[in-house]
C-alpha cells in the first residue's frame, strides 16, 4: 500500500466526495422532502379526483335516466290508443288492453314503471299493477308530481322527487308529461325511475373509489332523493340531516332541472395512505444515503489517488527534477483501459517529460538559428518607397517628354502595386476593389485603344462592405485575357454589385469569346477539389483561389458560379454573406 505522506494533499479526494454525495443526494432529497411536504396534497388531490369522477357518473346516470324516461313518455304519448282512452268510450276496453301491453314494454327494462292518468276520475288510471295512491285525482291537487304538472300549464315535462314512497320498491323520482286533447289537458303520462337503477349502477363504479363516505341526489328543493346508504335519508330535507362529515372532501355536481349530486370521501382514509407512503419514502431516503455514500467514497478515491500522484510528480518536475516519472494505475477489472482518461493523462504526461529533456538540449540552437534567420529576413526585404519613388521618377521624365499616355500608365500601375504590397490590412471595400479593378482595366485599354468598353453598376448599399483584397480584380484579368483579348471587333466588360437580402452579389460580365464546356466542367471540379488537386488546372487558379478564399472566409453558401455560353459571353457571379450591411 503507499504511503500516505507521499501524496499529502487529500483536499481534492474530499472535494470529489462531497461532489459526488451532493449530486447523488441534492435531488434525492429534493424529491424526498417534496414528497413528505406534498404526499397528504398529492393523495388528498387524486382521491378528490376520484370522488369527482363518481360524481360526474352519478350526474351522467341521473340525466341518462332522465332522458330515457322522457323518451319512453313521450313515446307513450304519440301512441294512437292513448288519445282513444281518453276521448273514446267506446273502445276503452280494447284500448286500455294495448296500452297495458305498451306499458309492459316499457318496463321490460326493469328501471321504469309507466301511468296513464286521466283527468276524468271516471275514467281508471292505466298501470300494469295498483297505481300509486299518489297518483290518482283528487278533488284538488296540491302536492306531488301531479301538481307539479298542473302547474307547469301543460307546456313542460316535470320531475318531482319521491312522487311515492313504498318501503318495497322505493321511487327516486318520476318523470310526467300532459297529455292533451282538443287543445286542452286531458290526462297525464308518469314514469318512474326505480331505485335499483341508481343502486346497481352505484355498486361497480363507486366500489372503484374505496370507502366512500356517502353520495346523495336531491332536487331542487334539498329533498334527498337518493342515498347510497340506505332508504331512511331518502325523502328527508337534506339541511335537515344529522351528517358526520366535518371530516370529509365533498364534490358536488348540478344536473338537469336543478338536481345536484353530491360525494363526501372520509379523509381518515386518504390519511393512512398519506402516512404509508411517507414510511416508504423515509425507508427508500435512508437506503439511498447510505448507498450514495458508499459509492461516492469508492469512486472519488479511484479518482482522486492516481490525481494527486500527478500533482506530486508535477511539483518536482517544476522544482527542475526532469527524471521523474509518475506511477501508472493499474487497469481496474471489467473496465477497458483505452477509455481511461486519467490513465492516459499519466502516460502523456510521463512521455511530456522525456521529450523536455531532449527539446531543453535543442532549445538554444533553434533560438540561434531563429535569430540567423530573422536577420536575413529583413536584409532581404525590399523597401517599397524605393519602388513608389522610382516610378515617380519615372512619370515625370514622361510628363517631361510628352508622352502623357505612359505617364498615366506608370500612375495607375503605382496605384496598383501600392494595393498589392501593403500588408497591414487584408480587407478594402467592395468600392476600392472596383476602383483597383477600372485601373487594371484601363492599363490593359491603352493596348487596345478604342476597343474596349468598361461599365459598372455599385449599388450604395453595399459599396462600403467590407471584402478581401484582390478579389474582383483576378476575374476581370480572366475576362480581359481569356475573353476579349481573343473576340474579334469590340468588346465590354461590366462590374455590377448588389444586394439580394442579406448577401451580397457581385457579377463580372463581358461579351467575349467564352468558354468551352469542357474548361467550365474542369473548373466547377476545381472549385469543389482539394487545394492540392488544382495544380493540373493552368487556366483558372486565380478564379479556384478566390472562390477558396471566399469560402474559408464565408462559408459554404459562398463562392463563384461561372455562367458562359461558347458562343460568346461569359458573366462571373461572386455571392458571399457579409457580417454587416452599412444602412443607407
Amino acid at each position: 500500500m503507499e504511503n500516505r505522506s507521499r501524496y499529502p494533499d487529500s483536499s481534492f479526494f474530499f472535494k470529489l466526495l462531497w461532489a459526488f454525495f451532493l449530486t447523488g443526494m441534492l435531488p434525492l432529497c429534493i424529491i424526498s422532502f417534496t414528497t413528505l411536504l406534498y404526499s397528504r396534497h398529492f393523495v388528498d388531490t387524486a382521491y378528490r379526483e376520484g370522488l369527482q369522477e363518481t360524481v360526474n357518473s352519478a350526474a351522467g346516470l341521473t340525466e341518462y335516466l332522465i332522458s330515457e324516461a322522457e323518451k319512453k313518455s313521450m313515446a307513450l304519448l304519440h301512441n294512437e290508443y292513448v288519445v282513444r282512452y281518453f276521448t273514446d268510450d267506446n273502445s276503452r276496453n280494447f284500448v286500455s288492453t294495448r296500452i297495458t301491453q305498451e306499458l309492459s314494454r316499457i318496463a321490460e327494462s326493469g328501471y321504469y314503471e309507466t301511468y296513464v292518468i286521466p283527468l276524468d276520475r271516471s275514467v281508471l288510471p292505466l298501470g300494469r299493477f295498483k297505481v300509486p295512491s299518489a297518483y290518482t285525482i283528487s278533488r284538488t291537487v296540491r302536492w306531488g308530481i301531479l301538481a307539479s304538472l298542473s302547474e307547469n300549464d301543460g307546456t313542460l315535462f316535470s320531475v318531482f322527487a319521491q312522487p311515492h314512497f313504498d318501503r318495497i320498491d322505493p321511487i327516486p323520482f318520476a318523470v310526467g308529461i300532459p297529455v292533451m286533447v282538443n287543445n286542452s289537458v286531458a290526462g297525464y303520462i308518469i314514469t318512474d325511475i326505480k331505485r335499483e337503477a341508481f343502486s346497481d349502477f352505484f355498486g361497480v363504479n363507486v366500489s372503484r373509489l374505496g370507502a366512500i363516505k356517502d353520495l346523495f341526489i336531491t332536487d331542487k328543493t334539498g329533498c334527498v332523493m337518493f342515498s347510497l346508504l340506505g332508504t331512511d335519508r331518502e325523502g328527508r330535507f337534506f339541511d335537515q340531516l344529522v351528517l358526520d362529515i366535518s371530516d370529509c372532501i365533498s364534490v358536488a355536481r348540478t344536473v338537469t332541472c336543478g338536481i345536484a349530486v353530491t360525494g363526501f370521501y372520509p379523509r381518515s382514509a386518504m390519511a393512512g395512505f398519506a402516512a404509508r407512503i411517507n414510511s416508504l419514502t423515509m425507508m427508500l431516503a435512508v437506503i439511498c444515503f447510505v448507498c450514495a455514500l458508499i459509492f461516492s467514497f469508492f469512486i472519488s478515491r479511484s479518482i482522486s489517488k492516481p490525481v494527486s500522484r500527478l500533482a506530486h510528480t508535477m511539483r518536482q518536475v517544476e522544482n527542475g527534477d526532469l527524471s521523474v516519472q509518475c506511477p501508472v494505475p493499474q487497469v481496474l477489472p471489467f473496465f477497458n483501459d483505452k477509455n481511461d482518461d486519467i490513465r492516459f493523462l499519466i502516460e502523456r504526461f510521463n512521455y511530456m517529460v522525456q521529450r523536455i529533456n531532449i527539446l531543453m538540449h535543442e532549445a538554444v540552437l533553434k533560438q540561434k538559428y531563429l535569430r540567423i534567420a530573422e536577420v536575413r529576413s529583413l536584409q532581404s526585404q525590399m523597401n517599397p518607397h524605393f519602388l513608389y519613388n522610382t516610378l515617380s521618377s519615372i512619370r515625370s521624365i514622361a510628363k517631361l517628354q510628352g508622352a502623357d499616355d505612359a505617364a498615366d500608365m506608370v500612375t495607375i500601375l503605382a496605384r496598383i502595386l501600392r494595393e498589392r504590397i501593403s500588408v497591414n490590412e487584408d480587407m478594402s471595400t467592395i468600392r476600392e476593389s472596383v476602383l483597383l479593378a477600372r485601373d487594371y482595366f484601363l492599363i490593359e485599354s491603352y493596348r487596345w485603344p478604342g476597343r474596349f468598353t468598361y461599365k459598372e453598376s455599385i449599388d450604395d448599399s453595399v459599396a462600403e462592405v467590407s471584402v478581401p483584397k484582390l478579389m474582383i480584380q483576378p476575374v476581370v484579368e480572366n475576362a480581359l485575357v481569356h475573353g476579349l483579348e481573343k473576340k474579334q471587333g469590340p468588346g465590354v466588360l461590366e462590374i455590377q454589385a448588389c444586394r439580394n437580402e442579406n448577401m451580397v452579389v457581385i457579377r463580372i460580365m463581358d461579351n467575349g469569346c467564352g468558354i468551352s464546356g469542357d474548361t467550365l466542367a474542369a473548373l466547377k471540379t476545381a472549385f469543389d477539389s482539394q487545394p492540392s488537386e488544382n495544380e493540373q488546372y493552368s487556366f483558372g487558379i486565380a478564379l479556384v483561389n478566390t472562390h477558396r478564399r471566399l469560402r474559408l472566409l464565408y462559408g459554404p453558401q459562398s463562392g463563384l458560379s461561372i455562367f458562359s455560353r461558347p458562343s460568346g459571353g461569359t458573366c462571373v457571379e461572386i455571392r458571399f454573406i457579409p457580417e454587416h450591411i452599412p444602412d443607407v
